[in-house]
């Protein structure tokens, strides 16, 4: 049992490799790169005008540092048939769990030390803390994560039901924290390792809740499975269809007739299906914050037709999402009715994100003869996704299906 542990997670990563050749492909690393240099180059105009004891700096280094230290769960690689299999030896579990726990501090120590380097000048600044404090602080980071863990792991061997286990984490690790940045963080690292001495001590069963442990498992790598699912088709990831009713309203704008078959379908199902409409508000999102922020022109022109291109690039292969479905096949309609009813869909998507980020650049006080070229470069960027790039996407398509 001692090495297979080990042989799970040389699995767990030669699956991830898989994942992430697709994840960081080139349009992702230009991407991440002018996001990091959009954001470092905020954070260094905003350190250059920061201040020591503004009163909104400490609820910010407070909120940071929760929001890392609960990032990252507790992987096990239990697997569902494991219930069945292994589950006779679970008195020869032990270590295989105390490797999954280290394992999984390792690497949200990882997380814990980037982030700490992150906000290193921001709080030197702002608290005016030596070096000594620093590392205090950052300490007091790994003992506040080693407890979260600690108590996924007790809970583990626990059959009872634990309600507000994680407002709990939550109040505690906020109270610690405050405690640090507030009166004195040696204090809060005596207290903190309180904590994890009763946490580590904590008497638990000898027989495992295998319920709790494959439901924890499972939630974790359906987040993984689903941020490499805005990448690549990933088996594992079953997307969800929402009724949504309080968006009916649009449909009330799409004609119901034989011309208009196609469109209210991609309409629908692009409203309804999870995946996608999430994906589009995400990147729009984080589009709109990241020009919001940026107030370098030539950054700003590149991030916003950026952005307009990798929407543009996710959205296109949902011309195939009804591709499997028999039943549309069964109407009366050309082909190039289904490929006019997509461009219709496809165009309305990009032009809002289009105005939405235009916007956001004018949130930033850029010139508005710069807002005005972006508007210009922007119209063309869309017609070129819109008619070469989509018809040879479509093409392919049909090729594939053939």
């Amino acid at each position: 049992m001692d090495s297979l542990f080990k042989k799970r997670l040389g699995e767990h990563w030669i699956e991830l490799i898989k994942y992430l050749k697709y994840v960081f492909n080139d349009f992702f690393v230009i991407a991440l790169m002018f996001f990091i240099g959009a954001l470092g180059f905020s954070y260094s105009n905003l350190l250059s005008e920061l201040k020591a004891n503004i009163w909104w700096e400490k609820p910010v280094i407070i909120l940071v540092i929760l929001i890392s230290v609960f990032l990252g769960g507790m992987a096990t690689l239990v697997k569902k048939p494991d219930r069945i299999f292994v589950s006779p030896m679970e008195a020869k579990l032990k270590k295989y769990f105390r490797d999954s726990f280290f394992y999984s501090f390792f690497m949200a120590s990882i997380v814990q030390l980037v982030i700490w380097f992150v906000l290193l000048p921001f709080i030197s600044i702002s608290m005016n803390w030596k070096m000594l404090e620093l590392v205090v602080v950052l300490i007091l980071m790994l003992v506040l994560k080693g407890i979260i863990l600690r108590r996924k792991f007790n809970q583990f061997y626990n059959f009872r039901i634990t309600r507000f286990s994680w407002e709990f984490d939550v109040i505690g690790s906020l109270l610690i924290l405050s405690v640090a940045v507030y009166f004195n963080s040696y204090l809060a690292l005596f207290l903190a390792t309180i904590w994890l001495a009763k946490t580590v001590f904590t008497k638990n069963s000898q027989v495992l809740n295998w319920n709790r442990l494959i439901e924890s498992e499972d939630k974790r790598m359906s987040v993984i499975y689903r941020f490499f699912s805005l990448f690549k088709d990933v088996p594992e990831v079953s997307v969800k269809e929402k009724r949504r009713k309080w968006l009916d309203p649009i449909f009330k704008f799409i004609p119901q007739d034989h011309h208009n078959f196609y469109l209210n379908l991609y309409v629908r199902a692009f409203v309804r299906n999870g995946e996608m409409s999430l994906l589009y508000i995400r990147l729009l999102v984080i589009g709109f914050v990241i020009l919001m922020f940026t107030d370098n022109q030539i950054t700003s022109l590149i991030i916003y037709l950026l952005f307009i291109y990798l929407v543009g690039f996710q959205i296109i292969p949902f011309f195939n999402h009804f591709k499997g479905n028999i039943f549309s096949k069964v109407y009366p309609v050309f082909d190039s009715n289904q490929q006019v009813s997509f461009k219709k869909m496809i165009t309305y998507l990009l032009f809002s994100e289009m105005v939405l980020l235009l916007i956001a650049m004018m949130l930033a006080n850029l010139p508005i003869l710069i807002v005005g070229l972006a508007l210009l470069l922007g119209i063309v960027e869309i017609e070129l996704l819109i008619n070469p790039f989509l018809k040879n996407k479509i093409k392919k398509f049909n090729l594939m299906g053939e």
